[in-house]
């Protein structure tokens, strides 16, 4: 039980630096041949109850838990993690969209690299694709409320120049740009 209250200890603490991610890397791999399903479970259960900045950091354990295991031990932490990364990756994208080119750029690596069959990882990017659609819009909607508010501030500026005819050029500085 210590392996295990440790690595959800580590776990918890995971912050983005590569010695924070390698460290809880190092605890999860202790967990490899007493129980992989175990040290899944409580990186899912720390992903679920992360902060938004430990999102991704979490990523990168699990990226480095599945490279390193293929690499060198063998496929019982690819088993245990494939049924929970395609909801991982969602809830992800879900919690934080900002965030949805890296995953998509992490799990774009495990095709490249072999580590999972190229139907898996197709099935991971369609599974972030809508946030990633979802992210776009949002730019796409904050571009345009930005330009609104410009119009509406020169139409304001105009209306007012018309109306008291005093030049634009003190308007513009007695005028809050903020509006």
């Amino acid at each position: 039980m210590g392996e295990q209250a440790n690595l959800r200890s580590v776990l918890s603490q995971t912050e983005n630096s590569s010695s924070a991610i390698q460290n809880s890397a190092a605890s999860m791999m202790k967990l490899y041949i007493i129980s992989p399903a175990l040290a899944v479970s409580e990186w899912r259960n720390a992903l679920q109850s992360s902060r938004n900045s430990q999102l991704l950091p979490l990523l990168y354990v699990a990226n480095e838990v599945i490279q390193s295991s293929k690499r060198n031990r063998g496929n019982k932490f690819l088993e245990q993690f494939s049924p929970v990364l395609k909801g991982s990756l969602q809830f992800i994208c879900e919690r934080d969209p900002e965030v949805v080119e890296k995953v998509r750029r992490v799990a774009k690596i495990w095709g490249d690299r072999r580590v999972f069959s190229v139907r898996f990882v197709a099935d991971l990017l369609s599974g972030v694709e809508e946030f990633r659609n979802f992210l776009n819009l949002h730019n796409l909607m904050q571009e345009k409320r930005k330009r609104m508010k410009t119009m509406i501030f020169n139409l304001l500026l105009f209306i007012i120049q018309e109306r008291t005819k005093i030049p634009s050029v003190m308007l513009m500085t007695t005028i809050p740009r903020h509006l």
